[in-house]
C-alpha cells in the first residue's frame, strides 16, 4: 500500500508541474508543415507544450505501475482449516502457538512464498499469518491455519470456515 501511495504522490507532483506553469506564456497550438523530404505533415510543438507530453506520459507510466501493483496485491477467497504444525514443507519447524499457514499447491508454487505474511479476514475478524507450509488436499485460494491463527476467525470446534479472504502482504 505505502508503494502504491508514493506512485500517488508522484502523479500530484507532476500534476501540480503542468498546473504551476502560470509565468510560462500559453502555448501555440502546434503546426502542421511538410517535410521537404516528405509528403507526411510534421507537427512542430513548443517547449511548453512537449514538457506537457513528457509529464502525461510519466502520469501514464505512474498509473500502469500502480495497477501492476494494485494487481499484485490481489486477494484470494476460499475455506481455512487446521492443521498440527511440525516440520512445514519450507523447512522450518512450529507449534500449534506459531500464526502460520500452509497454502494450497497453487498459491504455495514450489515454495516462492516461504515465509512470506499473508493477512486473512473472516466475517470482520483478522488475523497475519506466515507461509511455512504446503497444503496439498487445498484448493486454489484454500489456506490451512494453525490452530492459533485459525482460532482468531472461528472457534476450533467449527473445523473449517467458508469465504475467508486473504491476500499476500
Amino acid at each position: 500500500m505505502r508503494r502504491l501511495s508514493q506512485l500517488y504522490q508522484r502523479v500530484i507532483t507532476l500534476c501540480r508541474g503542468i498546473k504551476d506553469g502560470k509565468d510560462d506564456p500559453p502555448a501555440p497550438s502546434p503546426q502542421l508543415h511538410n517535410n521537404a523530404n516528405s509528403s507526411t505533415p510534421v507537427r512542430d510543438f513548443s517547449p511548453h507544450r512537449l514538457v506537457i507530453v513528457i509529464m502525461f506520459r510519466n502520469i501514464v507510466t505512474a498509473i500502469v505501475l500502480a495497477s501492476a501493483y494494485i494487481g499484485s496485491a490481489v486477494a484470494f477467497t476460499g475455506d481455512a482449516t487446521f492443521f498440527d504444525p511440525g516440520l512445514g514443507a519450507c523447512g522450518a519447524i512450529n507449534n500449534a502457538n506459531d500464526f502460520i499457514v500452509a497454502l494450497s499447491p497453487s498459491e504455495y508454487a514450489g515454495g516462492a512464498h516461504c515465509f512470506q505474511r499473508i493477512f486473512v479476514t473472516y466475517q470482520g475478524r483478522s488475523v497475519d499469518a506466515t507461509v511455512v507450509d504446503l497444503c496439498p488436499g487445498c484448493g486454489p485460494g484454500s489456506i490451512d491455519l494453525s490452530p492459533a491463527a485459525f482460532s482468531q476467525l472461528a472457534s476450533l470446534d467449527v473445523g473449517r470456515i467458508h469465504g475467508v479472504n486473504w491476500n499476500f502482504e
